[in-house]
């Protein structure tokens, strides 16, 4: 089974404002698809490929300031 991206990601794609940790808010990076996503799913919806939750590296914690 070969995994393709049907385009969905399209209309769910957002993009992290400048600054701002990629991750902080419940966004999700497809590394097929190539784009962030904001969805309660462990995958993407696009291509079924486990979405990444956290950075590469692992080592940044970020805390929301308000």
């Amino acid at each position: 089974m070969t995994t393709k991206c049907k385009n969905i990601c399209l209309r769910l794609k957002v993009t992290p404002p400048y600054g701002e940790p990629k991750y902080l808010h419940g966004r999700k990076f497809c590394r097929f698809c190539n784009c962030f996503l904001v969805t309660e799913h462990n995958r993407c919806d696009c291509c079924k490929l486990s979405l990444r939750n956290k950075s590469r590296k692992g080592n940044k914690h970020y805390e929301i300031s308000m």
